[in-house]
């Protein structure tokens, strides 16, 4: 019974009694003597949500007489002991925000719950990862300390859902697409994690695991293709076709593929160069990219699987081998692709994320013994010099390119991604010191008209779904896209909605308070650098007419119709004009501390998640950014 309390979830994102005494009372849980407290607290065990004093005094009435009238025939009160607590007042069960002891309390109105449940997931479901036994957590008296900061956690849900901070797009209804963000430093620790528009019980999207098997990445995986090119040696000046539609060879074991770009980008006997591939997003362009890598490797892209693992992605979630991989039709998760951009931030060494920083035990007596310190676990996963050509790359496509709207007044890189029919919308990126990743998505893009189910069901032969009656397997999906296509549903007056749209902008918001007064900058790249490399090989990269350095000169800084993200979906609004570069504010501004600080919060919380949620099957999709 003791493992059983020190456990168990009270609400207010609390799990064990003693977290639960701070959380409605402000108090230690030896201090609970009297009976009023203990029969609130015991009545709270079964929906604590539904119980709870401050929302629902009726039913936290009801569930206390409840115990009190047990404890009473079983005679461990007298009726006077009844009398005298059955109908006082809750006057001492305190508001959320008085709960001041423990500050994860404080930022469930900002998603800490989602917080919670990670944590609490990860030291139940694997307490050996922490140094415990099972028997230990459930024995209780654990301080938890999280890498959260409480005011970048607040910035983050700020940012997606509160009108007074997003004053354009909140996504506050529960009629619009849901969000996730999660946050990293760059000593990978988790400085903020939204999972959703919830209270932390249903699917948390920012992570593998509470229901989610991740979501489709888009062109977000593009950067990692990218990388695996630099690190073969492969130049940003190196020239690929750029048609609407390309024709690809077959590679042993994937059939020949005809991707498609998602704009009229096409540019008539011309090609274009990898920088301007990747600014631009270029579907076709990057086809042909992941094709000569596979080329270069026997036939196989395993090379680019390899380097999508060293940068921080689940190696089980790339289903095939195939070249499709290039437009991301697999999937992941905010906390997985802010993992792998953290490593070109970090100047090529991947650092393994962290939530739960230190845990102590405190006896009986007070003392206090730490059991886990969370270790540094690093890796070289790119050069210094390749990582400093993929963040290069990736700032262009911010100032230039498909994510200008995310664009900062200091230095930033990133990459937008969406992916087939508008089903999701991803925005990553990075300064030198913190990288976010936002997605953006219905939670179910693909589910079955369930008014079409029940008619056809009942057999009726009258009314919009007569010619189902009898076959309810025959129902139409009922898609929900984010825009007009495939009858999905605009997002405020967004047509098309895309990475470079509102996740882009969501993505802003956060970051110039994350980030505010930031004024460290990148590696700069001399010219014999930018220019370093060697240029692709396959005949398929050479077109009857061979093209000419004209090509190269035209390849960048093209003022053509872009291939997607750039393009917002909105009636009347186009690319416009070319933005200038973000110009670094004045050196002195003061940089805020960057150190790791722990939260005062004692948290018992959440899920590293592991694949195998109910989820959304990626398609083949054209990685429409």
């Amino acid at each position: 019974l003791e493992g059983y309390l020190n456990t168990i979830f009270f609400g207010r994102n609390s799990y064990g009694v003693a977290a639960a005494a701070q959380a409605y009372f402000g108090k230690d849980i030896r201090e609970v003597t009297d009976l009023r407290e203990a029969t609130y607290l015991a009545g709270l065990i079964r929906s604590p949500g539904r119980a709870d004093a401050i929302d629902n005094p009726e039913a936290a009435h009801d569930r206390r007489k409840k115990v009190l009238v047990a404890m009473l025939e079983a005679g461990h009160i007298t009726q006077e002991d009844y009398d005298a607590t059955v109908d006082l007042p809750f006057d001492y069960v305190v508001p959320r925000q008085e709960a001041a002891r423990n500050r994860t309390i404080k930022l469930a109105d900002k998603g800490g719950s989602y917080i919670t449940q990670y944590v609490y997931t990860a030291l139940t479901g694997s307490p050996e990862n922490y140094g415990l036994t099972a028997e230990q957590i459930a024995m209780g008296g654990l301080r938890v300390y999280t890498t959260i900061d409480p005011n970048m956690q607040a910035a983050a849900w700020d940012a997606i859902f509160n009108p007074e901070v997003n004053t354009e797009y909140p996504l506050n209804r529960d009629d619009l697409p849901q969000a996730a963000l999660v946050s990293i430093d760059d000593q990978g620790n988790i400085k903020a994690m939204v999972g959703g528009r919830g209270d932390g019980i249903g699917t948390n999207f920012a992570v593998y695991g509470r229901g989610s098997s991740g979501r489709p990445v888009g062109s977000t995986f593009k950067p990692i293709v990218l990388a695996e090119a630099i690190r073969q040696g492969y130049s940003l000046e190196a020239m690929l076709p750029a048609p609407q539609q390309a024709e690809i060879p077959s590679i042993p074991g994937c059939d020949p593929w005809q991707p498609r770009n998602a704009g009229e980008s096409e540019i008539p006997g011309q090609r274009i160069d990898l920088l301007t591939a990747t600014q631009e997003s270029v579907n076709t362009s990057y086809a042909h990219l992941i094709y000569e890598l596979a080329m270069a490797n026997g036939g196989s892209a395993e090379s680019v699987i390899d380097m999508a693992e060293k940068l921080g992605m689940t190696r089980e979630q790339i289903r095939s081998g195939c070249l499709t991989m290039v437009l991301g039709a697999h999937n992941s998760t905010p906390l997985e692709m802010a993992e792998v951009y953290s490593t070109f931030a970090n100047k090529g060494v991947h650092k393994e994320p962290r939530l739960i920083s230190r845990i102590e035990r405190v006896d009986q007596d007070g003392n206090v013994t730490t059991v886990y310190q969370a270790p540094t676990k690093t890796s070289q996963a790119l050069t210094e010099l390749e990582a400093a050509k993929v963040t290069y790359a990736l700032q262009q496509a911010m100032a230039e390119g498909t994510g200008t709207r995310a664009k900062l007044p200091w230095p930033a890189a990133g990459k937008t991604g969406t992916t087939g029919d508008n089903k999701d919308a991803w925005f990553v990126g990075f300064t030198p010191k913190l990288t976010t990743a936002v997605w953006m998505g219905f939670e179910h893009p693909d589910q079955v008209n369930q008014e079409c189910i029940e008619s056809a069901q009942e057999g009726n032969t009258e009314g919009q779904y007569a010619d189902y009656a009898g076959h309810p397997e025959k129902c139409p999906l009922e898609l929900a896209r984010m825009g007009t296509v495939l009858n999905g549903k605009p997002v405020y007056d967004w047509q098309t909605v895309t990475g470079g749209s509102i996740p882009a902008i969501i993505w802003r918001l956060y970051m110039e308070r994350a980030t505010a007064g930031s004024t460290e900058g990148f590696r700069e790249l001399t010219p014999e650098e930018l220019r370093s490399g060697r240029d692709f090989e396959s005949t398929i990269f050479t077109p009857d007419d061979e093209g000419d350095d004209d090509d190269r000169d035209r390849g960048r800084g093209r003022d053509d119709d872009r291939d997607d993200d750039d393009d917002d979906g909105r009636p009347g609004n186009g690319p416009g004009p070319r933005p200038t570069q973000p110009t670094i504010p004045d050196p002195t501004t003061t940089l805020p501390d960057t150190t790791t600080t722990i939260p005062d919060d004692t948290t018992t919380t959440t899920n590293p998640g592991f694949p195998g949620g109910p989820g959304w099957p990626p398609g083949p999709g054209n990685g429409n950014d």
